[in-house]
């Protein structure tokens, strides 16, 4: 069983390059599954955008932060999202909130594929509020 999932710097996609057919496109989980995620908007490793994964040696193709985030939404039932925008520790971040479930998305400017400062004790938070 799980309280919910953290995704960060990571995006749906498909490791032979067939996007368009991945079976992580849709998600058919039997029940909701509490779902928080956080991406820079300037990631090159995992394009915040979507798209080829840019080293020689990889065909991977990720779907962009966003439609991640609105399989998560659309997995939970969710009805909608609204976005705010707020300072931390000199980083300016995007929060999307979805509507009647519970996806939080997080793009944080500037920041490339690593580790947010934020993201931990957010993590954490969530899914104590899940039942971790």
């Amino acid at each position: 069983m799980l309280a919910g999932i953290g995704i960060h710097s990571g995006s749906h996609g498909d490791y032979n390059g067939n996007y368009d057919n991945s079976p992580w496109k849709s998600c058919s989980a039997s029940s909701a599954v509490p779902t928080i995620g956080f991406h820079g908007d300037r990631d090159s490793i995992v394009p915040f955008n979507g798209g080829n994964n840019p080293t020689p040696w990889s065909s991977s193709k990720w779907g962009s932060f966003a439609q991640t985030m609105d399989v998560w939404g659309n997995q939970n039932s969710c009805t909608g999202s609204s976005s705010s925008t707020f300072t931390e520790s000199g980083d300016t971040v995007v929060k999307t909130t979805y509507e009647g479930c519970e996806v939080e998305g997080y793009v944080i400017n500037g920041m490339g594929h690593e580790w947010w400062s934020g993201s931990t004790s957010r993590i954490i938070s969530f899914l104590k509020n899940h039942g971790l």
